[in-house]
């Protein structure tokens, strides 16, 4: 038997924002930040949102950082997760957001998240064949 290949409608671009399917249940936003196309690897940084309410009562979430400034009118708070993600072309979905955008004052942030320890997408962990560490 042979595996069927997923065709994609959208081709992914540097700087622009796509749906990141990362386990959760829907996808989160994240912006492209890196291509390899030798390795077949995309690299993203992850973003989340809350509202004024949800922020005030239960406080930062663990693993992300708050963003000084909004990635989309939309949104009252703007997080991005403190790791980068890197997957393979089908662990990222066909929706692409246009109008988020990160500000120039939360560079720093986005600089560092770059740096960090990656998550990795399932389809790229079947890929490469990575396990968990124990």
């Amino acid at each position: 038997m042979s595996k069927k290949k997923r065709k994609h409608k959208i081709t992914l671009e540097i700087g622009k924002f796509y749906r990141v399917l990362d386990g959760s249940p829907g996808g989160h936003p994240g912006q492209i930040f890196k291509i390899d196309n030798e390795d077949k690897a995309f690299y993203a940084i992850i973003t989340g949102s809350m509202t004024k309410e949800e922020f005030d009562r239960l406080g930062l979430r663990k693993g992300y950082y708050k963003l000084k400034h909004a990635t989309d009118s939309n949104v009252e708070i703007s997080l991005i997760k403190k790791r980068p993600f890197i997957g393979d072309r089908n662990d990222y979905g066909e929706k692409e957001y246009p109008d988020m955008s990160f500000s120039i004052q939360d560079m720093y942030l986005i600089i560092k998240v770059q740096k960090g320890n990656p998550i990795y997408g399932s389809y790229y962990k079947k890929r490469k064949k990575i396990k968990k560490p124990r």
